[in-house]
């Protein structure tokens, strides 16, 4: 037997081959637009909020979860875990969020979620969700102004806030303020926080928190 090839031959016809490579490319182009997709909407709806965080936080659930809804597809595609949690640590009343959600999309936002996380997801969610910070929009600050720094300072993520996002030297322009939010966090204080947005290369819109006191109108 020695120098004889005994290892199986799998045949695939051009066709197979054809095929699993078209099923591979559909499914980086479904990746691809359904990420481009949950960007866009949550950029469109965003604009829905008003000075409500109740319903911004709602729109923010909702573009962390499947697109579709169908379990099938959540199994697949998935859902933003990470991005839920940080939601639900910024969120200060749990209950009026679900209603804003369930204005909003005609589902409770409890049951989505449930179908959207395992159980152990779940309650660490509801469990962060109720013990979070306090955001408070503030009123009279939600004019739309340009902003420059008035030191150096550092832009975070609106989704993310463990992530920077830019960073912008004293005395440079930061970008159009678009509202202003008191954030009290566990251990009590309170910092009061900007909105903002700005263009960036090739005129990509994009959005962030700076600390307002890092700030001056111009």
């Amino acid at each position: 037997m020695e120098g004889i090839n005994i290892t199986p031959k799998l045949n695939v016809s051009p066709e197979t081959a054809k095929w699993a490579r078209n099923i591979i490319l559909v499914a980086i182009i479904w990746f691809f637009v359904t990420g481009q997709l949950r960007k866009w909407l949550q950029s469109k709806q965003y604009g829905q909020a008003g000075s409500d965080p109740n319903t911004a936080f709602a729109i923010q659930v909702r573009q962390a979860c499947n697109p579709t809804g169908i379990s099938i597809a959540i199994d697949i595609d998935g859902t933003w875990d990470n991005d839920l949690m940080l939601i639900a640590d910024q969120i200060s009343n749990v209950n009026k969020v679900n209603e804003a959600y369930t204005n909003l999309y005609r589902e409770n936002m409890f049951e989505r979620l449930e179908k959207e996380l395992n159980s152990t997801k779940f309650q660490e969610w509801l469990r962060r969700a109720q013990s979070a910070p306090v955001v408070q929009g503030v009123p009279g600050a939600n004019v739309s102004k340009t902003l420059a720094a008035t030191k150096d300072t550092v832009i975070l993520s609106d989704n993310d806030s463990t992530k920077v996002v830019r960073t912008v030297k004293a005395g440079e322009t930061i970008g159009t303020r678009l509202k202003a939010y008191s954030i009290t966090g566990r251990s009590g204080g309170k910092n009061l926080y900007y909105l903002v947005s700005w263009n960036s290369f090739l005129f990509l819109h994009n959005q962030g928190l700076v600390l307002a006191a890092d700030t001056k109108e111009i």
